[in-house]
């Protein structure tokens, strides 16, 4: 899960005369920046529209409700400065900056990026881009950074803001506090690009929607989704899918979770009295539900740390559990891309080893032993023998007994696989089998200086696809450590993107070539297909694979699963409970399966 991303970065700019759009919520006037790439010969203007509100506050009696669309202001609004961020706690496990902005309840908004075009009143493409950050972090790009990937793809970028963590995810598990409100304000922005990207320049029929992480299993979530249904025309995946263990929790877990929540705040409600719950933690300070969602949540609990609220079937938004509705094909008509990083599991080795930035840590056997359960985190069990599987798939038997082997590598490739690379293969095929066109890609490239978490040994990190998809080469500070073929690397990156936007297919059209010379091959990138599961391997040097980590995937999607169900059932008839259910005790104490399920 990526831990919210922020880059300190600033974009070269020289202010020009005010650009404003006419709303039928009111007007709306912003700024114009200068972008320019010097190695593209690319030097061009973007509008900049920041802090549009597109919902109401959601304070006060509307705090763990659905948006409420913002009313027409009237007059003239100033969007030329960003929206307060979404409450959220202090970043700690990661070495991100974190924004210089002040947080708020009030943090509906969104902003627009217009690149200049030539008046022929051809209405542009529109990417939206929704943020990670494990649900419980992250905010819009700062200091104007979409406007490289709006100049360079010659779209409308969009970036949106959402509630996070409680305030965005708190549920009861019933029709008091159904949850999800975190998606309905996605939804919300999303519907808001429909009615009114027109007067920007944008096409309403040419939405696709986005994102990383959190971001990434949002968009999937909006595939599954019949509110969302026809409101964008192609989704790309990065990272992070519904139907991962992260993304999702019970009706029966949320609700645990929500007066577990209560308890910590003083919100002592009968445990079947929601509304009552509702009621009292309207009343809490924001601080203290900020400060309790998480670690204090989890110690009340007893259980490891691990993301405190995500979504719920709320029988509006999500009406069954997404491996279910995959299974079903119940997926919105929309082009997909889809992939993830080669090195997706170092983002949880780069939180656990913050001091190291330049030589990777040493795993011995006892800390690997150690660390090894943060592998099944989510899966509903700690059963020894599905830790011990684990250690069978990943751990390579030579040498695995020396003083000096480096667990590291297998460590981050479990974490990667069971979060991440796994669960996007399972959305693949499905969206396949549902009669969706689908691309998948692999990035693999390293950055030259440092991954997007500031580590030099993490390879082709989570979320180290986002520097060359918004440009960051061209811009302060990796404009001056980028090769110049990273930075054609990135052009090329944004291209697939934008084109993608634009036609639903990724391929670079033959006037392109100079954009991404050296850097493609003569082969397409190919449409994801089963049974050959082709993709395009993002690097230097460009070029298509077949299938990836289908042991691993195996394991996580088929084994993994079945190991969980069978050290449950072991689990209740140690505890004598199963009497009651599929397994009963003779007169001897001799176990005798009494149902036609019993193995």
């Amino acid at each position: 899960m990526w831990l919210f991303l922020v880059v300190m970065f600033s974009l070269p700019l020289s202010l020009t005369a005010s650009p404003s759009v006419e709303t039928s919520q009111g007007r709306i006037v912003g700024k114009t920046v200068e972008f320019a790439a010097d190695s593209l010969g690319l030097r061009s203007s973007v509008d900049v529209y920041l802090g549009i509100p597109y919902a109401e506050p959601p304070v006060g009696p509307l705090r763990f409700s659905a948006p409420v669309a913002k009313s027409p202001w009237g007059g003239e609004l100033q969007a030329t400065a960003y929206g307060g961020v979404c409450h959220q706690p202090p970043d700690e496990a990661l070495p991100v900056p974190k924004p210089d902005v002040p947080q708020s309840e009030d943090c509906l908004y969104l902003n627009v990026y217009v690149p200049s075009r030539s008046n022929t009143g051809e209405l542009s493409a529109v990417m939206v881009f929704i943020h990670g950050g494990a649900f419980i972090f992250g905010a819009t790009w700062p200091d104007n950074i979409p406007a490289a990937l709006a100049s360079i793809g010659d779209v409308i970028v969009v970036d949106i803001q959402y509630r996070l963590g409680a305030l965005g995810f708190l549920s009861t598990g019933d029709g008091e506090l159904p949850g999800n409100m975190a998606l309905l304000d996605q939804l919300e922005a999303i519907r808001w690009v429909q009615r009114h990207i027109k007067a920007f320049g944008g096409d309403p029929d040419h939405v696709t929607i986005f994102g990383q992480s959190a971001g990434s299993s949002s968009v999937s979530f909006h595939l599954l989704s019949p509110m969302s249904q026809g409101l964008f025309k192609n989704a790309i995946m990065q990272s992070g899918t519904a139907n991962t263990v992260w993304s999702h929790v019970s009706r029966t877990e949320a609700r645990r979770r929500a007066f577990a929540l209560g308890h910590i705040l003083g919100c002592d409600t009968p445990e079947d009295d929601s509304k009552a719950l509702a009621q009292c933690l309207r009343g809490v300070s924001v601080q203290d539900i900020i400060a309790s969602q998480s670690e204090k949540l989890f110690g009340y609990l007893g259980e490891p740390p691990q993301i405190g609220f995500a979504s719920v079937i709320d029988d509006r938004f999500l009406l069954d559990d997404p491996a279910s509705l995959l299974k079903k094909g119940a997926l919105n008509e929309a082009n997909i891309m889809i992939g993830h990083t080669k090195d997706e599991g170092m983002l949880m080795m780069s939180a656990v080893f913050q001091g190291s930035l330049d030589e990777a840590p040493h795993v011995g056997k006892g800390l690997y032993e150690q660390l090894l359960p943060m592998t099944i985190v989510g899966l509903g069990s700690m059963d020894p023998i599905l830790l011990q599987a684990v250690k069978l798939v990943y751990v390579n038997d030579s040498g695995s007994e020396l003083p000096d082997t480096q667990y590291l590598y297998s460590l981050s490739d479990a974490v990667g696989d069971s979060g991440f690379t796994c669960p996007t293969d399972q959305f693949a095929r499905a969206a396949v089998e549902a009669g969706r066109t689908v691309y998948r890609f692999h990035f693999t490239h390293q950055p030259s200086d440092s991954s997007f978490f500031a580590r030099k040994w993490t390879g082709a990190c989570h979320a180290d696809d986002l520097i060359y998809v918004f440009g960051l080469p061209f811009l302060p500070p990796r404009q001056e450590t980028a090769s110049e073929e990273e930075r054609l690397f990135s052009a090329a990156v944004i291209k697939y993107w934008s084109n993608f936007a634009k036609t639903g297919n990724p391929n670079l059209g033959p006037d392109e070539d100079t954009t991404g010379r050296n850097l493609q091959s003569d082969e397409e990138w190919p449409r994801f297909t089963l049974p050959e599961l082709a993709h395009r391997e993002l690097s230097l040097r460009m070029r298509n694979s077949g299938a990836l980590r289908v042991r691993e995937c195996q394991f996580w999607s088929e084994f993994a699963p079945e190991l969980v169900r069978v050290a449950g059932e072991a689990a209740m008839y140690r505890s004598g409970s199963a009497r009651e259910g599929k397994w009963t005790a003779s007169k001897a104490e001799e176990e005798t399966c009494t149902k036609e399920s019993c193995p």
